[in-house]
This record gives C-alpha cells, structure tokens and sequence, in this order.
C-alpha cells in the first residue's frame, strides 16, 4: 500500500505529465518550437502514421516540427481522454487521443482524429517523451479553403443554415 506521501508523489507525476502532453500541443499550436523541443529527451523517438514517418534525436524532431509549420501554419490540438499508467519509478506511459483542425498551406481546412501512444521518463527531475506514436485514424479536407484568417469563412453557420437543419429533424 502508497504512504501518503508516495500518493501525493504519483499525483504530481501525473500532473507533470499532463502538462507534458499539453505543451507538446501548445508547441505546434502557437507555434512555439522552443516550447515543442523542449518536451523531448535527447533521444526520444516521435512516429507520425504515414507519410510522415519516424525521427529520432532532438535536433530531427526540431526538424520535424518545421516540415510541420510550413505544411500546416494553422493547427490546433484539442487533446482528452488521457489515462497515464504510472509512474513506476521513473518511468510511465500515457495514452491520449486528440481531434485536430487546421489549415494547409493552400488552405484547406481540414479535421484529424489521432490517438497518441507515449511513453516517457524522469530525466534529471523532469518528465519528457521518450517515445510518442501518433496514430492517425483519420485526416479529411472540408468543404471550403479557409486560410485562418478570413473571419468570412471562419464559421459555416448562419442563422439561415440552422434554420434549415433543423427544418429537417
């Protein structure tokens, strides 16, 4: 059985965790590639589905997060549903899943579904990944380009298209 003190421990683990995962999004989204480097150790393993690929080492995830930036300069991570196991020592695992929207760079917006599958470690008293596989479940075009910025197109619903869907139910 946890002593007390071994609990709180756990749930501060956790906790960094969290954020752990969180600044990953903050890092992309913002864009923020300090941020974005900084959540990873030096040898950490970062796997995106096909045809992205796998990279390895601090300085070709840096390299990953500019391939991401120039393909995708709106992105915006809604990360949930994360369930840690862990820590065991120094080391715990995490699995996440996240709903992504954005813009390419032709701006064509688009929606992913990913579920995340990490593992991580404390490394000289702080956690960072050492492995992250994002599966993609699914990344789809809408309708319409919007380049993030036009407020014209930045949301599809009027009072006219409510109106009618709900003529519909």
């Amino acid at each position: 059985m946890l002593t007390i003190e071994d609990r709180i421990a756990r749930i501060e683990d956790r906790d960094q965790i969290r954020a752990l995962i969180a600044l990953y999004a903050h890092g992309l989204d913002l864009p923020d590639r300090a941020t974005f480097v900084s959540v990873w150790a030096p040898d950490a393993i970062y796997k995106v589905d096909d045809p992205f690929g796998e990279t390895v080492g601090v300085e070709a995830i840096g390299a990953a997060w500019d391939a991401f930036q120039r393909l995708f300069p709106y992105m915006y991570h809604h990360t949930m549903n994360i369930v840690i196991d862990g820590p065991d020592g120094d080391a715990a695992s995490a699995t996440s899943f996240a709903f992504i929207t954005g813009s390419d760079r032709a701006g064509t917006p688009w929606t992913a579904s990913c579920t995340y599958f990490d593992e991580f470690a404390r490394i000289d008293g702080r956690w960072l990944f050492t492995r992250r596989y994002d599966q993609v479940n699914y990344m789809v075009p809408w309708l319409q380009p919007h380049d993030g910025l036009n407020g014209e197109t930045r949301v599809y619903m009027t009072p006219e298209r409510v109106s009618h869907l709900l003529s519909l139910a």
